[in-house]
Protein backbone atom coordinates (compact mmCIF):
# COMPACT_ATOMS: atom_id res chain seq x y z
CA UNK A 1 0.00 0.00 0.00
CA UNK A 2 2.92 2.42 0.78
CA UNK A 3 4.32 1.86 -2.31
CA UNK A 4 1.66 2.46 -4.60
CA UNK A 5 1.05 5.62 -2.19
CA UNK A 6 4.24 6.83 -3.40
CA UNK A 7 4.07 5.85 -6.64
CA UNK A 8 0.93 7.87 -7.45
CA UNK A 9 2.42 10.84 -5.97
CA UNK A 10 6.15 10.23 -8.14
CA UNK A 11 3.90 9.98 -11.38
CA UNK A 12 2.82 13.44 -12.01
CA UNK A 13 6.42 14.60 -10.88
CA UNK A 14 7.53 12.36 -13.48
CA UNK A 15 5.08 12.93 -15.77
CA UNK A 16 5.72 16.91 -15.55
CA UNK A 17 10.01 16.18 -15.91
CA UNK A 18 9.29 14.88 -19.43
CA UNK A 19 6.55 17.05 -20.72
CA UNK A 20 8.47 18.76 -23.94
CA UNK A 21 11.79 16.33 -22.82
CA UNK A 22 13.16 14.69 -25.72
CA UNK A 23 13.71 11.18 -25.43
CA UNK A 24 17.20 9.92 -26.91
CA UNK A 25 17.80 6.17 -28.26
CA UNK A 26 20.24 5.95 -25.61
CA UNK A 27 17.64 6.36 -22.85
CA UNK A 28 15.62 3.83 -21.92
CA UNK A 29 14.38 2.63 -18.79
CA UNK A 30 16.11 -0.65 -18.57
CA UNK A 31 19.75 0.04 -18.62
CA UNK A 32 21.84 -2.73 -16.69
CA UNK A 33 24.87 -1.51 -14.97
CA UNK A 34 23.92 2.31 -15.92
CA UNK A 35 26.89 4.32 -13.34
CA UNK A 36 29.25 1.28 -13.71
CA UNK A 37 30.87 0.05 -16.82
CA UNK A 38 31.77 -2.45 -17.96
CA UNK A 39 28.25 -3.41 -16.43
CA UNK A 40 29.54 -6.47 -14.71
CA UNK A 41 28.21 -8.25 -11.65
CA UNK A 42 31.87 -8.20 -10.34
CA UNK A 43 32.38 -4.53 -11.17
CA UNK A 44 29.12 -3.91 -9.47
CA UNK A 45 30.03 -5.80 -6.41
CA UNK A 46 33.07 -3.67 -6.51
CA UNK A 47 31.62 -0.48 -6.66
CA UNK A 48 29.19 -0.98 -3.86
CA UNK A 49 31.79 -2.73 -1.46
CA UNK A 50 34.24 0.47 -2.15
CA UNK A 51 31.63 2.99 -1.97
CA UNK A 52 30.39 1.78 1.72
CA UNK A 53 33.44 0.09 2.72
CA UNK A 54 33.26 -0.91 6.64
CA UNK A 55 29.95 -0.20 6.68
CA UNK A 56 28.95 -3.03 5.50
CA UNK A 57 30.57 -5.65 8.47
CA UNK A 58 28.73 -3.44 10.87
CA UNK A 59 25.52 -3.52 8.83
CA UNK A 60 25.85 -7.42 9.05
CA UNK A 61 26.59 -7.60 12.84
CA UNK A 62 23.33 -5.12 13.11
CA UNK A 63 20.97 -7.50 11.19
CA UNK A 64 22.51 -10.63 13.40
CA UNK A 65 20.60 -9.13 16.31
CA UNK A 66 17.24 -7.68 14.50
CA UNK A 67 13.62 -8.76 14.75
CA UNK A 68 12.41 -9.98 11.41
CA UNK A 69 10.58 -6.89 10.80
CA UNK A 70 13.58 -5.14 10.58
CA UNK A 71 15.28 -7.38 8.88
CA UNK A 72 12.33 -6.66 5.89
CA UNK A 73 12.68 -3.02 6.38
CA UNK A 74 16.29 -3.72 5.41
CA UNK A 75 15.63 -6.23 2.48
CA UNK A 76 13.52 -3.45 1.48
CA UNK A 77 15.70 -0.52 1.53
CA UNK A 78 18.11 -2.42 -0.49
CA UNK A 79 15.60 -2.14 -3.89
CA UNK A 80 16.98 1.12 -4.52
CA UNK A 81 20.11 -0.89 -5.54
CA UNK A 82 18.28 -2.41 -8.35
CA UNK A 83 17.01 1.42 -9.37
CA UNK A 84 20.34 2.27 -9.38
CA UNK A 85 21.72 0.17 -11.16
CA UNK A 86 19.14 -0.99 -13.43
CA UNK A 87 17.15 1.91 -14.47
CA UNK A 88 17.91 4.70 -16.29
CA UNK A 89 15.28 7.56 -15.01
CA UNK A 90 17.29 10.49 -16.31
CA UNK A 91 19.74 11.78 -18.95
CA UNK A 92 22.42 12.67 -16.16
CA UNK A 93 24.16 9.60 -14.69
CA UNK A 94 24.91 11.16 -11.45
CA UNK A 95 20.83 11.42 -10.74
CA UNK A 96 21.03 7.41 -9.87
CA UNK A 97 23.81 7.83 -7.52
CA UNK A 98 21.26 10.18 -5.37
CA UNK A 99 19.47 6.70 -4.68
CA UNK A 100 22.65 5.49 -3.18
CA UNK A 101 22.55 8.54 -1.26
CA UNK A 102 18.97 7.70 0.28
CA UNK A 103 20.06 4.26 0.64
CA UNK A 104 23.32 5.18 3.02
CA UNK A 105 20.87 7.91 4.93
CA UNK A 106 18.67 5.16 6.18
CA UNK A 107 21.62 2.27 6.42
CA UNK A 108 23.40 4.53 8.58
CA UNK A 109 20.69 3.64 11.41
CA UNK A 110 21.56 -0.09 10.88
CA UNK A 111 25.52 0.59 11.10
CA UNK A 112 24.64 2.60 14.70
CA UNK A 113 22.49 -0.31 15.74
CA UNK A 114 25.33 -2.55 14.82
CA UNK A 115 27.98 0.02 16.71
CA UNK A 116 26.18 -0.18 20.21
CA UNK A 117 25.35 -4.06 19.77
CA UNK A 118 29.05 -4.34 19.64
CA UNK A 119 29.76 -2.32 22.54
CA UNK A 120 26.94 -3.72 24.85
CA UNK A 121 27.22 -7.26 25.03
CA UNK A 122 26.43 -9.37 28.05
CA UNK A 123 29.49 -11.40 27.62
CA UNK A 124 32.50 -10.08 29.70
CA UNK A 125 34.74 -11.84 27.84
CA UNK A 126 33.27 -11.18 24.40
CA UNK A 127 33.21 -7.25 25.40
CA UNK A 128 37.04 -7.75 25.61
CA UNK A 129 37.35 -8.33 22.22
CA UNK A 130 34.17 -6.37 20.31
CA UNK A 131 34.75 -2.80 22.30
CA UNK A 132 38.53 -2.23 20.66
CA UNK A 133 37.15 -4.04 17.45
CA UNK A 134 33.85 -1.75 17.62
CA UNK A 135 36.45 1.17 17.80
CA UNK A 136 38.74 -0.03 15.49
CA UNK A 137 35.99 0.28 12.75
CA UNK A 138 33.90 3.35 14.16
CA UNK A 139 37.61 5.16 13.94
CA UNK A 140 37.84 3.70 10.02
CA UNK A 141 34.30 5.18 9.19
CA UNK A 142 34.94 8.37 11.00
CA UNK A 143 38.33 8.93 9.16
CA UNK A 144 36.94 8.18 5.87
CA UNK A 145 34.15 10.97 6.89
CA UNK A 146 36.98 13.78 8.01
CA UNK A 147 38.56 12.91 4.51
CA UNK A 148 35.25 14.12 2.93
CA UNK A 149 35.99 17.08 4.69
CA UNK A 150 38.78 18.20 2.85
CA UNK A 151 36.95 19.05 -0.65
CA UNK A 152 34.21 20.54 1.28
CA UNK A 153 36.75 23.17 2.76
CA UNK A 154 38.61 23.56 -0.19
CA UNK A 155 35.29 24.00 -2.18
CA UNK A 156 33.88 27.35 -3.53
CA UNK A 157 30.95 27.95 -1.62
CA UNK A 158 28.81 31.51 -1.72
CA UNK A 159 26.22 33.18 0.66
CA UNK A 160 23.47 34.90 0.06
CA UNK A 161 21.58 37.35 2.36
CA UNK A 162 17.76 37.36 2.00
CA UNK A 163 16.40 39.66 4.99
CA UNK A 164 16.71 42.72 4.27
CA UNK A 165 18.49 42.23 0.47
CA UNK A 166 18.82 45.38 -1.28
CA UNK A 167 18.05 44.06 -4.37
CA UNK A 168 15.74 41.44 -3.18
CA UNK A 169 13.97 44.58 -2.11
CA UNK A 170 14.50 46.14 -5.24
CA UNK A 171 12.88 43.05 -7.60
CA UNK A 172 9.71 42.96 -5.22
CA UNK A 173 9.45 46.53 -5.69
CA UNK A 174 9.84 47.16 -9.72
CA UNK A 175 9.27 43.63 -11.27
CA UNK A 176 6.28 41.29 -11.14
CA UNK A 177 5.84 38.20 -9.73
CA UNK A 178 6.41 35.88 -13.42
CA UNK A 179 8.60 38.54 -15.04
CA UNK A 180 11.55 36.58 -16.70
CA UNK A 181 15.64 38.35 -16.35
CA UNK A 182 18.22 36.92 -18.75
CA UNK A 183 21.18 36.57 -16.92
CA UNK A 184 23.88 34.72 -15.88
CA UNK A 185 23.39 30.88 -15.50
CA UNK A 186 22.69 30.35 -11.44
CA UNK A 187 22.20 28.00 -9.57
CA UNK A 188 21.53 29.92 -6.54
CA UNK A 189 20.75 34.11 -6.41
CA UNK A 190 18.89 36.96 -5.06
CA UNK A 191 16.83 37.05 -8.02
CA UNK A 192 15.87 33.67 -8.00
CA UNK A 193 15.10 34.09 -4.02
CA UNK A 194 12.65 36.86 -4.80
CA UNK A 195 10.59 34.36 -6.70
CA UNK A 196 11.32 35.31 -10.17
CA UNK A 197 12.50 33.27 -13.10
CA UNK A 198 15.19 32.78 -14.96
CA UNK A 199 15.45 32.56 -18.93
CA UNK A 200 17.80 29.88 -18.26
CA UNK A 201 19.52 28.53 -15.33
CA UNK A 202 21.81 26.00 -14.42
CA UNK A 203 21.58 23.95 -17.58
CA UNK A 204 22.49 20.77 -15.61
CA UNK A 205 18.80 19.62 -14.31
CA UNK A 206 16.90 20.54 -17.38
CA UNK A 207 19.66 18.89 -19.80
CA UNK A 208 18.76 16.01 -16.71
CA UNK A 209 15.38 15.73 -17.32
CA UNK A 210 15.55 15.27 -21.10
CA UNK A 211 15.31 18.75 -22.65
CA UNK A 212 17.98 19.95 -25.99
CA UNK A 213 19.56 22.54 -24.24
CA UNK A 214 20.98 22.75 -27.28
CA UNK A 215 18.53 24.66 -28.31
CA UNK A 216 19.07 26.91 -25.48
CA UNK A 217 22.32 27.51 -25.85
CA UNK A 218 22.23 28.96 -28.94
CA UNK A 219 19.64 31.74 -28.13
CA UNK A 220 21.31 32.42 -25.17
CA UNK A 221 24.92 33.04 -26.83
CA UNK A 222 22.93 34.89 -29.01
CA UNK A 223 21.62 37.23 -26.84
CA UNK A 224 24.70 37.78 -24.82
CA UNK A 225 27.49 37.87 -28.02
CA UNK A 226 25.02 39.16 -31.62
CA UNK A 227 25.71 42.78 -31.78
CA UNK A 228 22.71 43.12 -33.69
CA UNK A 229 20.51 45.47 -31.62
CA UNK A 230 17.15 44.32 -33.43
CA UNK A 231 17.93 40.74 -33.41
CA UNK A 232 18.37 41.28 -29.97
CA UNK A 233 15.29 42.92 -29.19
CA UNK A 234 13.37 40.33 -31.14
CA UNK A 235 14.95 37.59 -29.50
CA UNK A 236 13.97 39.16 -26.16
CA UNK A 237 10.40 39.47 -26.97
CA UNK A 238 10.38 36.50 -28.30
CA UNK A 239 11.14 34.49 -25.44
CA UNK A 240 9.02 36.78 -22.98
CA UNK A 241 12.40 38.12 -21.40
CA UNK A 242 11.42 41.61 -19.54
CA UNK A 243 14.83 42.70 -17.98
CA UNK A 244 18.47 41.46 -18.45
CA UNK A 245 20.81 41.61 -15.65
CA UNK A 246 24.84 41.27 -16.81
CA UNK A 247 27.49 40.47 -14.77
CA UNK A 248 31.02 39.67 -14.26
CA UNK A 249 29.96 35.98 -14.96
CA UNK A 250 28.86 37.26 -18.02
CA UNK A 251 31.35 39.15 -18.60
CA UNK A 252 34.41 36.88 -17.47
CA UNK A 253 32.48 33.53 -18.01
CA UNK A 254 33.90 30.44 -19.73
CA UNK A 255 30.44 30.19 -22.20
CA UNK A 256 29.92 33.72 -23.29
CA UNK A 257 32.97 34.55 -25.42
CA UNK A 258 32.58 37.90 -25.90
CA UNK A 259 29.82 39.82 -24.13
CA UNK A 260 27.94 42.22 -26.03
CA UNK A 261 26.54 44.63 -23.02
CA UNK A 262 27.86 47.70 -25.75
CA UNK A 263 24.73 46.75 -27.65
CA UNK A 264 22.40 46.66 -23.68
CA UNK A 265 23.95 50.03 -22.75
CA UNK A 266 23.54 51.89 -25.68
CA UNK A 267 19.70 51.01 -26.39
CA UNK A 268 18.14 49.76 -23.44
CA UNK A 269 17.50 51.65 -19.85
CA UNK A 270 20.07 50.64 -16.98
CA UNK A 271 17.15 50.65 -14.24
CA UNK A 272 20.03 49.15 -11.00
CA UNK A 273 23.62 48.82 -10.28
CA UNK A 274 25.80 47.61 -8.11
CA UNK A 275 27.82 50.07 -7.64
CA UNK A 276 29.23 48.55 -4.23
CA UNK A 277 30.19 45.17 -6.07
CA UNK A 278 28.16 43.11 -3.74
CA UNK A 279 26.68 40.88 -6.56
CA UNK A 280 29.07 40.34 -9.01
CA UNK A 281 29.42 43.94 -10.50
CA UNK A 282 26.03 43.26 -11.89
CA UNK A 283 23.75 45.42 -13.89
CA UNK A 284 20.41 45.51 -14.98
CA UNK A 285 18.63 46.78 -18.21
CA UNK A 286 15.11 47.12 -18.89
CA UNK A 287 13.36 45.67 -21.88
CA UNK A 288 11.14 48.16 -23.46
CA UNK A 289 7.97 47.59 -24.95
CA UNK A 290 8.61 48.27 -28.46
CA UNK A 291 11.62 48.02 -30.43
CA UNK A 292 14.35 51.00 -30.12
CA UNK A 293 13.77 54.02 -32.85
CA UNK A 294 17.03 54.61 -33.53
CA UNK A 295 19.10 51.01 -32.35
CA UNK A 296 22.56 51.75 -32.57
CA UNK A 297 25.28 49.09 -32.75
CA UNK A 298 29.30 49.36 -31.78
CA UNK A 299 31.53 49.96 -33.63
CA UNK A 300 32.91 47.08 -35.60
CA UNK A 301 35.81 48.98 -36.69
CA UNK A 302 36.47 49.52 -32.50
CA UNK A 303 35.91 46.00 -31.69
CA UNK A 304 38.16 44.44 -34.60
CA UNK A 305 41.06 46.64 -34.00
CA UNK A 306 40.48 46.04 -30.21
CA UNK A 307 41.15 42.16 -31.48
CA UNK A 308 44.05 43.65 -33.83
CA UNK A 309 46.01 45.62 -30.92
CA UNK A 310 46.42 42.11 -29.26
CA UNK A 311 50.00 40.84 -30.13
CA UNK A 312 49.50 38.26 -32.15
CA UNK A 313 51.64 34.63 -30.53
CA UNK A 314 52.79 31.67 -32.79
CA UNK A 315 50.17 28.10 -32.69
CA UNK A 316 52.71 26.35 -30.57
CA UNK A 317 52.56 29.21 -28.24
CA UNK A 318 48.81 29.85 -27.90
CA UNK A 319 47.14 30.29 -25.10
CA UNK A 320 43.74 30.72 -23.94
CA UNK A 321 42.35 34.36 -25.05
CA UNK A 322 40.34 35.96 -28.27
CA UNK A 323 43.90 37.70 -29.71
CA UNK A 324 45.33 36.49 -32.87
CA UNK A 325 47.00 32.70 -32.53
CA UNK A 326 45.62 32.36 -28.69
CA UNK A 327 42.89 29.75 -28.59
CA UNK A 328 40.09 28.89 -26.76
CA UNK A 329 39.47 25.05 -26.43
CA UNK A 330 40.43 24.40 -29.55
CA UNK A 331 39.29 21.11 -31.24
CA UNK A 332 39.96 20.81 -35.17
CA UNK A 333 43.12 20.15 -37.17
CA UNK A 334 43.66 20.09 -40.78
CA UNK A 335 46.39 20.55 -43.38
CA UNK A 336 45.48 22.84 -46.29
CA UNK A 337 46.75 22.09 -50.20
CA UNK A 338 48.97 25.11 -49.74
CA UNK A 339 50.86 23.59 -46.45
CA UNK A 340 49.10 25.58 -43.98
CA UNK A 341 47.41 24.67 -41.20
CA UNK A 342 43.70 25.20 -39.98
CA UNK A 343 42.83 25.30 -36.12
CA UNK A 344 39.50 24.96 -35.25
CA UNK A 345 39.27 27.77 -32.28
CA UNK A 346 36.26 25.80 -30.86
CA UNK A 347 34.93 28.41 -27.65
CA UNK A 348 35.89 31.22 -30.01
CA UNK A 349 33.83 30.21 -32.85
CA UNK A 350 36.39 31.06 -35.56
CA UNK A 351 39.17 29.01 -37.83
CA UNK A 352 42.65 30.21 -37.32
CA UNK A 353 45.24 29.54 -40.10
CA UNK A 354 49.02 29.18 -39.51
CA UNK A 355 52.32 28.59 -41.20
CA UNK A 356 53.89 24.95 -40.98
CA UNK A 357 56.82 26.68 -38.58
CA UNK A 358 53.05 28.38 -36.03
CA UNK A 359 53.16 31.93 -37.53
CA UNK A 360 49.51 33.41 -37.54
CA UNK A 361 48.35 33.84 -40.71
CA UNK A 362 45.08 34.79 -40.69
CA UNK A 363 41.58 33.83 -39.44
CA UNK A 364 38.07 33.87 -40.77
CA UNK A 365 34.18 32.99 -39.35
CA UNK A 366 32.43 34.25 -35.73
CA UNK A 367 30.45 33.09 -32.99
CA UNK A 368 26.53 33.10 -34.47
CA UNK A 369 24.22 30.40 -37.07
CA UNK A 370 24.34 32.68 -39.98
CA UNK A 371 26.18 31.21 -43.07
CA UNK A 372 29.77 31.35 -42.67
CA UNK A 373 29.49 31.80 -38.71
CA UNK A 374 30.20 28.76 -36.36
CA UNK A 375 28.87 27.72 -32.89
CA UNK A 376 31.85 25.18 -31.79
CA UNK A 377 33.99 24.10 -34.49
CA UNK A 378 35.62 21.01 -34.40
CA UNK A 379 36.32 18.44 -37.29
CA UNK A 380 37.99 20.42 -40.09
CA UNK A 381 39.04 18.57 -43.62
CA UNK A 382 39.98 19.66 -46.89
CA UNK A 383 39.43 18.59 -50.36
CA UNK A 384 41.62 18.45 -53.75
CA UNK A 385 40.90 21.78 -54.63
CA UNK A 386 41.14 23.40 -51.81
CA UNK A 387 37.69 23.87 -50.08
CA UNK A 388 37.18 23.69 -46.49
CA UNK A 389 34.59 21.85 -44.17
CA UNK A 390 33.26 22.39 -41.08
CA UNK A 391 31.88 20.36 -38.16
CA UNK A 392 29.96 23.36 -36.93
CA UNK A 393 28.60 21.31 -33.96
CA UNK A 394 26.56 23.81 -32.19
CA UNK A 395 24.31 24.38 -35.30
CA UNK A 396 24.34 21.26 -36.06
CA UNK A 397 25.94 20.88 -39.52
CA UNK A 398 28.70 20.41 -42.00
CA UNK A 399 30.00 23.62 -43.20
CA UNK A 400 31.58 24.05 -46.68
CA UNK A 401 33.84 26.94 -47.73
CA UNK A 402 36.11 28.23 -50.03
CA UNK A 403 40.15 28.36 -49.27
CA UNK A 404 39.62 31.82 -47.80
CA UNK A 405 36.23 31.45 -45.64
CA UNK A 406 33.59 32.06 -48.08
CA UNK A 407 30.40 30.43 -47.43
CA UNK A 408 29.88 27.86 -50.58
CA UNK A 409 27.27 25.37 -48.90
CA UNK A 410 25.78 23.43 -45.57
CA UNK A 411 24.08 20.30 -44.70
CA UNK A 412 22.52 19.42 -41.90
CA UNK A 413 22.22 15.48 -42.36
CA UNK A 414 20.01 12.59 -43.28
CA UNK A 415 16.66 12.89 -40.75
CA UNK A 416 16.38 13.43 -38.16
CA UNK A 417 19.64 15.79 -38.88
CA UNK A 418 22.53 15.79 -37.53
CA UNK A 419 23.23 15.97 -33.58
CA UNK A 420 26.37 16.72 -32.48
CA UNK A 421 28.59 16.57 -35.79
CA UNK A 422 31.87 15.91 -34.57
CA UNK A 423 34.85 14.70 -37.04
CA UNK A 424 35.12 14.43 -41.12
CA UNK A 425 37.11 13.38 -43.74
CA UNK A 426 37.36 13.71 -47.25
CA UNK A 427 38.46 11.83 -49.82
CA UNK A 428 40.30 12.44 -52.94
CA UNK A 429 36.58 11.81 -54.53
CA UNK A 430 34.97 14.24 -52.68
CA UNK A 431 33.38 12.11 -50.41
CA UNK A 432 32.56 13.43 -47.12
CA UNK A 433 32.63 10.87 -44.19
CA UNK A 434 30.72 12.34 -41.08
CA UNK A 435 31.01 11.54 -37.23
CA UNK A 436 27.68 12.00 -36.16
CA UNK A 437 28.55 11.61 -32.50
CA UNK A 438 24.87 12.12 -30.93
CA UNK A 439 23.40 10.03 -33.29
CA UNK A 440 25.95 7.47 -32.78
CA UNK A 441 26.22 6.97 -36.54
CA UNK A 442 28.98 7.85 -39.45
CA UNK A 443 27.23 9.56 -42.71
CA UNK A 444 28.77 9.34 -45.59
CA UNK A 445 27.47 12.36 -48.27
CA UNK A 446 28.95 12.46 -51.56
CA UNK A 447 30.46 16.24 -52.68
CA UNK A 448 27.14 18.08 -53.51
CA UNK A 449 25.99 16.85 -49.56
CA UNK A 450 23.48 14.21 -50.94
CA UNK A 451 23.69 11.04 -48.70
CA UNK A 452 25.32 8.23 -49.59
CA UNK A 453 25.25 5.73 -46.79
CA UNK A 454 24.77 5.91 -43.22
CA UNK A 455 25.42 3.19 -40.57
CA UNK A 456 25.79 2.69 -36.61
CA UNK A 457 23.60 2.94 -33.86
CA UNK A 458 23.59 3.67 -29.99
CA UNK A 459 25.35 0.07 -28.05
CA UNK A 460 28.38 -1.70 -27.59
CA UNK A 461 27.87 -4.57 -30.28
CA UNK A 462 29.84 -4.72 -33.51
CA UNK A 463 28.79 -1.63 -35.89
CA UNK A 464 27.10 0.09 -32.54
CA UNK A 465 28.78 3.18 -31.04
CA UNK A 466 29.01 4.98 -27.91
CA UNK A 467 29.59 8.84 -28.93
CA UNK A 468 31.95 7.98 -31.69
CA UNK A 469 34.36 11.00 -31.74
CA UNK A 470 36.59 10.51 -35.08
CA UNK A 471 36.54 8.81 -38.57
CA UNK A 472 39.62 8.06 -41.12
CA UNK A 473 39.63 6.54 -44.42
CA UNK A 474 42.59 3.97 -45.43
CA UNK A 475 41.58 4.93 -49.65
CA UNK A 476 44.04 2.50 -51.24
CA UNK A 477 42.84 -0.35 -49.52
CA UNK A 478 38.89 0.53 -49.11
CA UNK A 479 38.98 0.83 -44.90
CA UNK A 480 37.18 3.38 -42.37
CA UNK A 481 38.53 3.63 -39.18
CA UNK A 482 36.18 4.93 -36.61
CA UNK A 483 37.03 5.90 -32.88
CA UNK A 484 34.60 4.67 -30.32
CA UNK A 485 36.26 5.28 -27.26
CA UNK A 486 33.51 4.88 -24.75
CA UNK A 487 33.51 1.20 -25.94
CA UNK A 488 37.47 1.53 -25.77
CA UNK A 489 38.11 0.45 -29.38
CA UNK A 490 39.08 1.20 -33.10
CA UNK A 491 35.73 -0.25 -35.44
CA UNK A 492 37.02 -0.95 -38.84
CA UNK A 493 34.58 -0.90 -41.69
CA UNK A 494 34.36 -1.30 -45.48
CA UNK A 495 33.35 1.98 -47.20
CA UNK A 496 29.69 0.97 -47.62
CA UNK A 497 29.51 0.91 -43.92
CA UNK A 498 29.73 -2.94 -43.51
CA UNK A 499 31.78 -3.84 -40.48
CA UNK A 500 35.37 -6.01 -41.11
CA UNK A 501 36.83 -5.70 -37.64
CA UNK A 502 37.83 -3.95 -34.25
CA UNK A 503 41.29 -2.95 -32.27
CA UNK A 504 41.08 -2.50 -28.33
CA UNK A 505 42.24 0.58 -27.16
CA UNK A 506 42.44 0.34 -23.23
CA UNK A 507 43.66 4.08 -22.80
CA UNK A 508 40.01 4.90 -24.18
CA UNK A 509 38.45 2.86 -20.97
CA UNK A 510 39.98 5.53 -18.81
CA UNK A 511 38.58 8.77 -19.11
CA UNK A 512 35.41 10.97 -19.44
CA UNK A 513 36.82 12.19 -22.71
CA UNK A 514 35.21 12.05 -25.25
CA UNK A 515 37.39 14.45 -28.51
CA UNK A 516 39.93 11.29 -29.22
CA UNK A 517 41.28 11.98 -32.94
CA UNK A 518 42.40 9.44 -35.50
CA UNK A 519 44.86 10.30 -38.47
CA UNK A 520 45.48 8.13 -41.61
CA UNK A 521 48.99 8.75 -42.86
CA UNK A 522 48.40 7.02 -46.52
CA UNK A 523 52.26 7.08 -46.83
CA UNK A 524 53.53 4.80 -44.36
CA UNK A 525 50.37 3.07 -44.17
CA UNK A 526 49.89 4.08 -40.48
CA UNK A 527 46.75 5.09 -38.33
CA UNK A 528 47.82 7.71 -35.76
CA UNK A 529 45.37 7.92 -32.46
CA UNK A 530 45.70 10.17 -29.68
CA UNK A 531 45.60 8.61 -25.96
CA UNK A 532 45.03 11.60 -23.04
CA UNK A 533 45.14 9.75 -20.57
CA UNK A 534 48.86 8.95 -21.13
CA UNK A 535 49.80 12.00 -23.03
CA UNK A 536 50.83 9.75 -26.08
CA UNK A 537 49.75 9.38 -29.88
CA UNK A 538 49.24 5.72 -30.27
CA UNK A 539 50.43 4.34 -33.58
CA UNK A 540 48.91 1.09 -35.54
CA UNK A 541 50.20 -0.96 -38.14
CA UNK A 542 47.05 -1.97 -41.11
CA UNK A 543 46.78 -5.05 -38.47
CA UNK A 544 45.71 -3.52 -35.47
CA UNK A 545 49.29 -3.92 -33.86
CA UNK A 546 50.45 -1.24 -32.05
CA UNK A 547 54.12 -0.78 -32.90
CA UNK A 548 54.89 2.69 -31.27
CA UNK A 549 53.44 5.34 -28.54
CA UNK A 550 54.65 8.64 -29.20
CA UNK A 551 55.22 11.40 -26.62
CA UNK A 552 56.27 14.83 -26.48
CA UNK A 553 60.05 15.56 -25.23
CA UNK A 554 60.11 16.41 -21.28
CA UNK A 555 58.73 18.14 -19.52
CA UNK A 556 56.51 19.24 -22.48
CA UNK A 557 53.49 16.84 -22.44
CA UNK A 558 50.20 16.20 -24.30
CA UNK A 559 47.80 18.07 -22.64
CA UNK A 560 44.09 16.96 -24.05
CA UNK A 561 45.44 15.82 -27.07
CA UNK A 562 42.38 16.12 -29.64
CA UNK A 563 43.32 16.52 -33.10
CA UNK A 564 46.25 15.73 -35.23
CA UNK A 565 47.85 16.58 -38.33
CA UNK A 566 50.80 15.18 -40.39
CA UNK A 567 52.90 17.53 -42.76
CA UNK A 568 56.46 16.51 -43.97
CA UNK A 569 57.54 14.00 -41.77
CA UNK A 570 56.46 15.63 -38.52
CA UNK A 571 52.94 15.31 -36.50
CA UNK A 572 50.72 18.12 -35.39
CA UNK A 573 49.28 17.31 -32.24
CA UNK A 574 46.17 20.10 -30.89
CA UNK A 575 46.57 20.29 -27.03
CA UNK A 576 43.56 20.97 -26.06
CA UNK A 577 43.58 21.70 -22.04
CA UNK A 578 46.65 23.84 -22.89
CA UNK A 579 44.93 26.05 -26.22
CA UNK A 580 48.08 25.41 -28.34
CA UNK A 581 49.95 22.64 -30.87
CA UNK A 582 52.57 20.84 -30.18
CA UNK A 583 54.89 19.13 -32.79
CA UNK A 584 56.31 15.44 -32.90
CA UNK A 585 59.12 14.59 -35.58
CA UNK A 586 58.41 11.21 -36.89
CA UNK A 587 62.00 11.13 -38.35
CA UNK A 588 63.52 10.83 -34.92
CA UNK A 589 60.22 9.03 -33.14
Amino acid sequence: ALGLTTAMAALPQLVLLKSGGVRTATHSLLHWGYIVEPPTLNNILRYIGFSFGLKWALILIGLGFLTWFQRKLFLALCSLFLVTFCLQLSLENLANHKYLNIWLIIGNLFVAFGVWRLWTLRSIWLRALTRPLGLVIVSAVILGGAIDLVPIHNSYFIELKYGGDPLIKWVWANTRPHDVFLSDRFVNHQILLAGRRLFYGWPSFSWGAGYDTTLRDDVYRQLFESNDPVQVYRLLKKNRISWVGIDDGVRRGEFIKRANEEVYSLNFEKVWEDKAKKYNALVIYKVPETQPRDPKRPDPARLRAQLMAIPAVTMFQGGKGAGRGRLDFPRGLAVERTGNILVADTNNGRIQRFSPTGVYLGMFGAPGTKAGEFQEPNGVAVDKAGNIYVADVGNQRVQKLTATGQFLAQWKGPEPGFYGPRDLWVTSDNSIYVVDQGRARIVKLNSNGAVVATWGSSGHGDGQFDEPSAVAVDEKNGRVYVADPRNGRIQIFDTAGRFITKWPVREWKQTAWNFHDLLFDPAAERLYATSPTTDQVLVYDLAGNRIAELQADPPDKLEGASALAILNGKLYVLCTFADHVRQLDLRRK
